[in-house]
C-alpha cells in the first residue's frame, strides 16, 4: 500500500523483499527515507535500519508492524524513527511520510523595523 502511494505521487521507490536485499539496494542509491517492517526475513527491521544508518547517518526510518505495539515501541526508540501499527488506514502512511520528509514550516519572519538616524 505504501509503495503504491509513493509511486503515485512521483517518488522513486526501491522495493526489497528482505533486510539484506534492502541494504544491497541502498549500496547504489542514497535513500531519503527507509520504510521497514519490524519483522523481516534474513535481517530484521531494526538491524536493517542500523546497517543503513551506518552508511547514511540520520536516515529517517518509518517502521511498520502487524505483530505487537511493543515491537513498534522498541523500533521507534531509535533516533529519527517513526512507527505505524498495522493494519493502518489508507492515509496514515502517506501522512507519516509527508511529516517525515517535509520540513516544518518556518515561523513567519516579520520585516525588521528600520531605524533612522536623527538629523
Amino acid at each position: 500500500m505504501l509503495r503504491q502511494w509513493l509511486v503515485n505521487r512521483g517518488y522513486k521507490v526501491l522495493a526489497a523483499t528482505n533486510g539484506e536485499e534492502a541494504t544491497r539496494l541502498c549500496a547504489e542509491e542514497t535513500p531519503d527515507l527507509a520504510s521497514l517492517d519490524v519483522v523481516m526475513t534474513r535481517l530484521g527491521g531494526t538491524a536493517t535500519a542500523t546497517k543503513l544508518r551506518a552508511r547514511f547517518p540520520g536516515l529517517p526510518v518509518l517502521f511498520t508492524s502487524g505483530y505487537s505495539e511493543t515491537a513498534g515501541v522498541t523500533a521507534s526508540q531509535l533516533e529519527n524513527s517513526y512507527y505505524i501499527q498495522k493494519p493502518y488506514s489508507p492515509t496514515s502512511p502517506g501522512r507519516a511520510v509527508r511529516n517525515i520528509l517535509d520540513p516544518p514550516p518556518s515561523p513567519e519572519v516579520k520585516p525588521e523595523t528600520q531605524l533612522q538616524a536623527p538629523d
